[in-house]
């Protein structure tokens, strides 16, 4: 009896030790992923500190000594590691001239996988901050509509101020020449192409666009409605700047324009006197003016209100304008002109600097012809004609696009189903609808700014970063998403202070990009 007891014993025991050797491998195959996310977490956290702390440390090379960018680097990398790794691997920082390199051995210990004899993960990790071998070129899209006014807007003018400084000083030691340039392009219901420009052979001064007539009277020309020439009839009022939105498709591409065909050109924007009825906001002349007397009495007479929109005789002489007028913008010619002009791409800091001081915020919100203008800053191509060939491979074309609402326009059940903005009126359907439906033609304006963004992107070489600031409208936040180049470049904050912080990371981002 004593006998079978002992084998028994030996018998269990045996079954026991084959099944310890049997899990090993088990357990090691089902904590490995456990092990590996582990280690490639910890790999994360160390290179984005040393990317970050190359980075940021990039600027002072040159103006501290070299001992202080490195203590400065060293610390930096140890803030961001510090609470998020039990045992942060030391850095090594080497400074030669103007090139900053950090490096980092990680070694992270493993749980179950040394149960099969994988002690621990090894990663060299390095991040290197250099003089830049390549040339910047950034749109800055600034959504200035009246929504922005406040905090808002000082906010932005921090956030663009720094990522200005920041690429500035960044590529200090950048060998190329104008290796940074920047166009600001402040957007609201129109974009301001400067006023300056009137002449420019771009934009349509004699009245041979398509749409260049379209709101005056049957019959009228070249000589009689050429919206230039109403301005300078109209007392105390002159051309604010801003033009409308070519017809498509050349309002959503870069073509270049040229008189060889007149729908490539821009028109002035001309906001026609409304009639004098209620439901009609842009109301700055009698219908009765007396620039419309005659010898024919009938002249002073007209059959309908649309008549009364149309007639051109009103803007002749000294017709006075209505109350509540500031150089049109108010009411008048240049309704929906709200936005400061265009800087055209420039490597003047101090001009940059100071453009976005003097941001305005008044008006709506266009986000389609911020875009294409941004696009258009950023082009080899007329109007601006100030950026590098799209082509140039150590060239990168950048499109900050930031905007606190979404699109707007305006619609009304009369005649022109729409207020006066950058694409007329929506009668004219250049929208792709003529419905005064503000739904369907708010989708229709979504639809060119998608278009938009993918054109400048697949044609004109264009990177582009969005911005959603404090917006609750989910259709718009998705197209901001996908304007960007990828979801990690559009940025959706919902704070004045994650708007400089959302600058500051794009400021970063740009500066890696080689």
């Amino acid at each position: 009896m004593v006998m079978i007891k002992k084998f028994l014993k030996r018998i269990h025991g045996n079954v026991t030790m084959t099944f310890a050797i049997a899990a090993v491998p088990v357990i090691a195959a089902a904590g490995a992923a456990i092990d590996y996310s582990n280690a490639e977490e910890q790999r994360t956290v160390t290179q984005a500190a040393l990317d970050r702390a190359s980075l940021a440390v990039l600027p002072a090379i040159g103006t501290v000594p070299p001992e202080a960018v490195v203590a400065e680097a060293q610390a930096l990398y140890t803030k961001g590691v510090e609470g998020r790794l039990s045992v942060p691997p030391p850095v090594v920082v080497d400074l030669d001239g103007g090139n900053l390199s950090l490096r980092s051995e990680l070694q992270v210990p493993t749980r179950f996988l040394r149960l099969v004899g994988v002690d621990h993960f090894a990663f060299d990790l390095s991040a290197e901050a250099v003089a830049a071998n390549v040339t910047y070129e950034v749109a800055l899209v600034l959504d200035t509509s009246g929504s922005m006014a406040g905090s808002k807007i000082r906010s932005l003018k921090q956030a663009a101020g720094d990522l200005t400084r920041s690429l500035f000083t960044a590529n200090r030691l950048n060998p190329w020449p104008e290796p940074v340039k920047v166009s600001v392009v402040p957007f609201a219901a129109a974009v301001n192409v400067g006023p300056q420009n009137a002449s420019a052979a771009w934009i349509d001064g004699k009245a041979q666009a398509p749409a260049h007539l379209e709101n005056f009277e049957p019959g009228a020309s070249s000589a009689t409605g050429n919206r230039l020439a109403l301005f300078e009839a109209l007392p105390g009022v002159t051309w604010a700047g801003c033009v409308e939105a070519r017809p498509h498709p050349f309002d959503v591409s870069d073509t270049a324009p040229t008189a060889d065909d007149p729908a490539t050109l821009f028109v002035p924007m001309f906001a026609p006197d409304e009639p004098d009825l209620n439901g009609f906001d842009n109301n700055y002349l009698a219908d009765s003016s007396p620039a419309c007397t005659g010898p024919d009495a009938a002249e002073t007479r007209v059959s309908t209100a649309q008549a009364a929109q149309q007639r051109l005789c009103k803007y002749r002489d000294s017709a006075p304008l209505g109350d509540g007028n500031s150089n049109g913008t108010v009411i008048g010619p240049n309704v929906g002109c709200t936005s400061a002009p265009v800087l055209p791409l420039t490597d003047s800091q101090d001009g940059i600097l100071a453009t976005i001081d003097n941001l305005n915020a008044r008006g709506m919100t266009d986000l389609h012809e911020g875009v294409m203008w941004g696009w258009r800053a950023l082009s080899s191509a007329m109007p601006f004609a100030e950026g590098r060939p799209s082509d140039d491979r150590n060239n990168r074309k950048i499109m900050i696009v930031m905007s606190d609402g979404e699109n707007s326009y305006d619609t009304y059940d009369n005649f022109n189903k729409s207020a006066y903005g950058a694409h007329g009126y929506v009668a004219r359907g250049h929208l792709g609808t003529t419905s005064s439906d503000r739904a369907t033609v708010l989708g229709k304006l979504n639809e060119r700014t998608m278009e938009a963004c993918t054109n400048a992107r697949a044609e004109g070489g264009v990177q582009i970063y969005t911005i959603a600031f404090q917006i609750t409208d989910p259709a718009t936040r998705d197209l901001l998403k996908a304007c960007a180049d990828t979801p990690a470049m559009a940025f959706d904050v919902d704070s004045n202070t994650g708007l400089v912080a959302a600058f500051r990371d794009i400021a970063t981002d740009v500066a890696m990009i080689q």
